[in-house]
């Protein structure tokens, strides 16, 4: 029989503690396991500016393998400060120059995923490039 292939979730387990109790009357253990995840969630673009410009407004959205949340900071030729995002981002009225989104995801298990840039630049010709980082 060929193995079965199970691809719903993507998460690596292991067994962080093993509680082994033995009842006094029966002589019986119970044996109890406690998993945790110990994989990080991975991002997977949905929209960028490539697909969604018009002049000094630009949306991104992505989606997880997995339930997490984001943080993201926005680097203009102006300033970089960490702006809202929760699996999607609209700025309007950007600076004209290089414009890079960096995203950062956390899983409820506390994995980190390495940062994501979204970079382009926000003119009359743009461009995109995405890179990950790898930490």
């Amino acid at each position: 029989m060929p193995p079965s292939r199970y691809n719903h979730h993507s998460v690596l387990i292991h067994f962080s503690t093993v509680l082994v109790s033995k009842f006094p009357n029966n002589g019986m253990y119970l044996i109890s396991f406690f998993a945790e995840d110990v994989k990080a969630p991975v991002l997977f673009l949905r929209n960028t500016p490539l697909n969604a410009k018009s002049y000094d407004n630009a949306s991104i959205t992505w989606t997880y393998n997995e339930d997490a949340t984001s943080t993201c900071v926005l680097q203009t030729s102006i300033r970089s400060a960490f702006v809202p995002c929760d699996k999607s981002w609209v700025g309007t009225f950007l600076p004209e120059g290089n414009v890079t989104l960096e995203i950062f995801a956390v899983d409820r298990y506390r994995n980190s995923a390495p940062s994501t840039s979204v970079m382009w630049f926000n003119g009359k010709l743009y461009r995109i490039l995405l890179e990950t980082k790898i930490m």
